[in-house]
This record gives structure tokens, C-alpha cells and sequence, in this order.
């Protein structure tokens, strides 16, 4: 069916933010979707609840993920009838008219891919914000500007042919790539089209919670591995990556490492916000580094 949607959402023991993201997708102004839930095995209701809506376009499969939520979002894709994708994590949700302005957008510029502004809003806090990384892609070599530029939206902000992601194989399921296989899928997609679009519209809401934040090792070594798959040729990370990682040593209060990558990024180069937070977590540091070396 033309212009159809296959909806995939991945959860686990979330079934009050579960509720929220249903409900959200089910109040679209644009009705020609289907919600495809997989469930890693949940013991908190969320099949219960599910069965409750009795709803024939929501579709439920369960599967042991092991922490890969890659094989739950594959599965999902598997088994779904529509010829676009879209993700939405259980945590999120969507604005009511999310589907039918994007969807007029991909007709108007026959696009591939495309993705849009969402608010954040962090450990169930009444405040919201505009989500920090967005950016707009310039429909030439996307796949570079990922490479050099880092990751520019998040996964529920996400619609794309689902005929152009089978052909990549979707979701890699490595479990290297836990974590950033999104940033990994969105890559590879890069790599077959550049007929990518940018919305400059709010349409959604990301929860950020305890449950949601990586360990801070974890992502420095995530990190590594982006630069050990992608960038094996090369002797530098690109300076996204630089600003992470001394962001992260800051927080871990590694005095060497963080002044090692500090050393590689050029202040003038980058942006002024960047260049200001990078030399005030510099100051921080090293007044904390020297608060340590001579306390007794």
C-alpha cells in the first residue's frame, strides 16, 4: 500500500512510558500505519496491556534480546507490511500531526530519508528543551558529513524507505555496535542515497531517564570502535569525536587523557559555544588537578 507506515517499538518493563508512546502513535491525524511492539519479555503488564486495546493495527512479537536492542527492531522490521519505516522508542512520543507532515514532505521532495526537531526532557522533569544535536544535512555526500560531523538525530525522529534499508540489512547486530547501531544504520543508508531531509519542526518527545544514560567507559570505547570501523586509515579522529571524548575524561576527572585530545582540536575552528565549554572544562580541570596534587 502506498505511503504506508510500519511503526517499530522496541521495549522492556516500561509500561507507563509504554502507554504514553502507544497512545501518541494511535491519535496521528494520519491513519494508514501499523504499530508493530516487540517485547522483551516484560514482566510488568505490557502484554496485558496490550491485548486490553484489542487494537488490529498494533501487532506484538516477543524475543530475548540479550541487551541488543538491534535484534528487537530487526524483528520488528521482519515481520512489518509497510513500505516506510519509522521508530519509535517506548520512552518517546510523537505529536499528533508527526506522520502526516512528514509523509508531505518525503511525497513533495521524494525523499529516502528524513528526520525532524524533538524536545528532551530529562528524569521525568516538567522542563523541555529543543534536543541539542540536530542539524540540517546537506543533500551532497551525507554519508561524509555523519563521518566528520557526528550523529545529528535521534532514532524517533526517523522515517525512511524500508526497500533501501533491507538492502543494507538493516540493523546491525554485532554487539559491538550496541548502543550506536542506529548512528551505524543511518551510515550504511548514507551510503546507498543522499536523498535525505531535515524538518525544522517539533514533532516528538524524547525521555531521557536513568535507565537511558550509557556508562561513561563505555562510551569512550564506543567511540573507538566508530574510529576502528569506519576510520581504519586514519591516524586522527574527526573533531566530534575529539570534543566527546575529552568531555567524557573531564567527567571521569582523567587530567592526561583529557588534555591529550584537547591537544588535537584547533579552538578557532570550532564553534564559539564549543570553544567556550572547552576552555572552561580546561580551567575546571586543571584548578582541580593542582587542588589534588598539593592537598595534604
Amino acid at each position: 500500500m502506498k505511503n504506508s507506515v510500519s511503526i517499530i517499538i522496541p521495549t522492556f518493563n516500561r509500561l507507563d512510558k509504554l502507554v504514553n508512546a502507544i497512545e501518541s502513535v494511535r491519535k496521528q491525524s494520519y491513519k494508514n500505519y501499523e504499530i508493530i511492539v516487540v517485547d522483551n519479555c516484560s514482566t510488568d503488564g505490557t502484554i496485558e496491556y496490550l491485548n486490553r486495546l484489542n487494537d488490529n493495527k498494533i501487532s506484538i512479537f516477543k524475543i530475548k534480546n540479550y541487551g541488543n536492542i538491534a535484534r528487537s527492531r530487526n524483528l520488528g522490521i521482519l515481520n512489518s507490511k509497510g513500505n516506510f519505516l519509522a521508530f519509535l522508542d517506548s520512552d518517546d512520543l510523537w505529536y499528533p500531526n508527526k506522520l502526516k507532515v512528514c509523509l508531505d514532505e518525503i511525497n513533495k521532495k521524494n525523499l529516502d530519508f528524513l528526520y525532524h526537531n524533538m524536545k528532551i526532557k530529562k528524569n521525568n522533569s516538567i522542563f523541555k528543551k529543543k534536543i541539542g544535536y540536530f542539524r540540517k544535512l546537506k543533500n551532497v555526500n551525507v554519508y561524509d558529513q555523519l563521518i566528520y560531523t557526528g550523529p545529528a538525530f535521534p532514532t524517533s525522529s526517523v522515517i525512511l524507505r524500508k526497500k533501501i534499508f533491507n538492502e543494507i540489512n538493516n540493523f546491525d547486530e554485532e554487539d559491538y555496535k550496541i548502543t550506536w547501531e542506529d548512528f551505524d544504520a543511518w551510515l550504511r543508508f548514507s551510503k546507498k542515497t543522499n536523498n535525505f531531509g531535515y524538518l525544522d519542526k517539533v514533532l516528538g518527545e524524547i525521555n531521557i531517564g536513568k535507565d537511558n544514560y550509557l556508562d561513561k567507559n563505555n562510551q569512550i570505547k564506543n567511540i573507538f570502535k566508530f574510529k576502528e570501523t569506519y576510520l581504519q586509515d586514519s591516524q586522527s579522529f574527526p573533531t566530534w569525536c575529539n570534543i566527546t571524548l575529552l568531555t567524557l575524561y573531564f567527567k571521569l576527572n582523567n587530567y592526561e587523557k583529557f588534555y591529550e585530545f584537547y591537544n588535537h582540536i584547533d579552538l578557532k575552528k570550532i564553534t564559539l559555544k564549543n570553544s567556550i565549554k572547552i576552555r572552561l572544562l580546561s580551567l575546571l580541570l586543571r584548578s582541580q588537578h593542582i587542588l589534588r596534587k598539593f592537598s595534604f
